[in-house]
């Protein structure tokens, strides 16, 4: 064997050994899941080293569809989710990224005055109840998809629920990581502030829409809102759970994303899924067969919302 083919089979065994210690303590259940976000922490902080000078530096738009205020119980409670998942993203560590939410009416809140946010009125009438919640928020994110064609736009989108949490150093991590065009999380926090609990899950894009970042080239995003672009109808407007097998469908080359980087917030009493009915109050990690742990104030530094 020659000394170069030795290096590479040196290379090759290291970083199979790296991704399995990082898997081991990510999945570890003894580990807390503070002691976990510190792992990220050090291992964002190896990336921001090792590819500091080769950093990309795609713009991400977080594409956000807000629920009407004709079929809300609470208003003030949406307006709150949206302020914290806004300032969770505005206070990232890198700012190559802008936030369009699409909606109905306007929230009174004051991160909507910041200039990375940008707001798209839908004209369609909202939904009567919640058999429409689903639609609505198709319709949304394709008019964010027009707008952007519009624009110019050829980069990354990633569809966000408008109560869910973005880890700071989420947008760093993207930029340090090279070329995909598509992102997946696989790991991710649920919770149900409901019984002030969350918990940490595998396959994380089966339970959560804020899963998936994607690279589409401005040709790939719909021209007008009645009429479809099959590219982006497939990967933004299908069901998050069978992401994995449309990207393979359409041939996307991603990458599965092993840290915890969303949080899903659910039991504040204005989730889509509490008023169809596909999830109630008393939903807590026994059900998915996990540990959890009380939200607690230090989750906050590093979903800083």
């Amino acid at each position: 064997m020659s000394l170069c083919l030795k290096w590479k089979c040196i290379i090759l065994f290291l970083i199979r050994e790296e991704k399995q210690i990082e898997e081991n303590i990510v999945n570890n259940e003894n580990i807390s899941i503070k002691e976990k976000l510190i792992y990220i922490e050090n291992e964002l902080n190896e990336k921001k080293n090792s590819f500091k000078k080769e950093m990309k530096k795609e713009e991400i738009i977080f594409a956000i569809s807000l629920k009407s205020k004709k079929v809300s119980n609470n208003w003030s409670i949406i307006e709150e989710n949206l302020g914290r998942t806004l300032r969770s993203i505005l206070n990232n560590t890198q700012k190559n990224f802008r936030i369009i939410i699409a909606g109905h009416e306007k929230p009174s809140i004051n991160e909507l005055k910041n200039k990375k946010v940008e707001w798209i009125s839908a004209q369609f009438p909202p939904p009567v109840n919640s058999k429409g919640f689903t639609n609505d928020k198709m319709k949304k994110r394709k008019l964010i998809g027009v707008y952007l064609r519009k624009g110019g736009f050829s980069g990354y989108i990633m569809p966000l629920d408008a109560d869910d949490l973005i880890h700071f150093r989420f947008v760093e991590y993207i930029n340090s990581e090279p070329f995909y065009e598509a992102f997946i999380i696989n790991q991710g926090y649920l919770s149900n502030f409901y019984l002030n609990e969350f918990w940490l899950v595998d396959k994380f894009y089966k339970y959560c829409g804020s899963c998936s970042v994607i690279y589409f080239s401005n040709s790939m995003l719909p021209k007008s809102p009645r009429i479809n672009s099959k590219f982006f109808s497939r990967l933004t407007l299908s069901r998050h759970p069978k992401i994995i097998s449309h990207l393979r469908q359409c041939k996307v080359n991603y990458k599965m994303i092993n840290l915890p980087v969303v949080f899903r917030c659910f039991g504040h009493g204005e989730n889509n899924m509490l008023f169809k009915k596909t999830l109630n109050l008393s939903v807590s990690a026994k059900d998915y067969r996990t540990q959890g742990e009380e939200i607690e104030k230090w989750i906050y530094d590093y979903f800083k919302c």
